[in-house]
């Protein structure tokens, strides 16, 4: 199961502000952990953005705030430790990615937030 999170904001007469979080349970072919952040130090913990419960082919993709694509990879094993493809060690910041498990229609997206130890 997938979870979404809608955030909306309310305003009344008053202009008062209410905000409702709701959470929206979205089935999935193949039920996997989407961390949101990970720290690239290097030292066994929480090192690479790893998607968690992925066993079939994928395509993952990573960019930065430019939209540059600083990694591709296609298959299982084959995780972001935070450097580019070529080895460059990239900055601490939020990324974006792009998800799509082959042999399912669903493409997943967000941000990802890397920090450096």
């Amino acid at each position: 199961m997938i979870f979404t999170t809608w955030s909306f904001i309310l305003l009344n007469k008053k202009i008062c502000c209410n905000r409702i979080l709701k959470y929206i349970a979205k089935l999935s072919a193949h039920p996997f952990i989407m961390p949101n952040i990970f720290t690239s130090g290097n030292d066994g913990l929480n090192d690479l953005f790893e998607v968690k419960g992925i066993n079939d082919e994928f395509n993952l993709k990573i960019y930065n705030s430019w939209g540059q694509e600083v990694l591709k990879s296609e298959f299982p094993g084959k995780w972001w430790n935070g450097n580019s493809e070529n080895g460059e060690t990239l900055p601490g910041e939020i990324y974006f990615y792009l998800l799509n498990i082959k042999n399912d229609n669903e493409n997943y997206h967000g941000t990802i937030q890397m920090i450096r130890n």
